[in-house]
């Protein structure tokens, strides 16, 4: 096969890929990414187990069942469930960015690409 043969063939499939990515991007590779967010969030909301929290919000700790005991434990784990409740907030603000991020990246770039084209050629 002839080196301009192989030049056209390799240039169509970079000339296709090109026009191509942006639909891959906002159909396929952005249900890639949000699945993989959503599994992201799911993890770290194993992490952090608020719920867990919440449920033995009432149970005292080391099985001290006098009212110190049980004052205590209240209060630590109220103190635990604030924090680990914002601590998870600001994860799930994280990934908010990233899928906002995600979303605008290609636009932006493009935008930039634009207005640096220097056009006096």
């Amino acid at each position: 096969m002839p080196i301009g043969e192989v030049m056209t063939a390799v240039g169509g499939v970079a000339l296709r890929d090109i026009v191509s990515f942006p639909v891959w991007w906002y159909t396929k590779g952005i249900v890639y990414m949000l699945e993989q967010l959503l599994f992201s969030a799911r993890r770290q909301a194993a992490f952090f187990a608020v719920s867990l929290w919440v449920r033995n919000l009432f149970v005292p700790m080391y099985g001290q069942y006098d009212w110190q005991g049980r004052i205590i434990s209240f209060f630590i784990r109220l103190i635990q469930i604030v924090f680990r409740s914002i601590a998870y907030t600001f994860w799930l603000g994280i990934l908010a960015g990233v899928a906002v991020f995600y979303v605008f990246a290609p636009l932006v770039l493009v935008v930039f690409i634009f207005l640096h084209i220097d056009l006096s050629l």
